[in-house]
């Protein structure tokens, strides 16, 4: 009996490590000391769920420096007088860093929903992220493409892919 609780055991703990659940890869574009591997857990996202982030994913295998907090409730972007953004997003040199300049004020504004997150570790790092829905035209058929931006607080900057 104690054989099969411990193969049990082993395989949930090997399912659970080698994440099973849905995550995305934090792409490193800018910053003094970006991590290697960061991912995050996007299903919180568009329902103002749990936001997760590993920082440490892979270069550390039994440390990881889990961000963790609450995604804000998604919201339809809207354009002020002139066309301008009405409310900028703190995030928005981000964007533009990550896309390219008025990358921001060009793109973001126009898209299906957004949503902010953030989180912070037990060592004090945090993390804020916007992820945004974006309808685009592909071989004729109206497809909604995910795109995001993030940045912790050492100044690192990262894709959301």
């Amino acid at each position: 009996m104690n054989r099969k609780l411990f193969l049990a055991m082993t395989c949930t703990f090997s399912i659970y490590s080698t994440g099973c659940y849905s995550s995305v890869v934090l792409k490193p574009i800018q910053g003094p000391s970006p991590k290697a591997n960061p991912i995050m857990d996007p299903r919180g996202v568009f329902k103002s769920g749990r936001f997760y982030v590993d920082l440490d994913n892979a270069s550390k295998p039994f440390f990881h420096e889990e961000c963790i907090g609450q995604w804000n409730p998604p919201t339809t972007p809207r354009r002020g007088a002139g066309g301008n953004v009405a409310d900028p997003s703190e995030l928005a040199a981000t964007w533009n860093v990550v896309y390219g300049a008025g990358y921001y004020g060009n793109t973001v504004p126009n898209a299906k929903l957004c949503a902010r997150g953030s989180g912070k570790s037990k060592h004090g790092t945090t993390v804020e992220a916007e992820m945004c829905q974006f309808e685009e035209q592909f071989n004729g058929k109206l497809q909604t493409k995910t795109r995001g931006v993030a940045r912790d607080s050492d100044n690192n900057i990262y894709q959301i892919n």
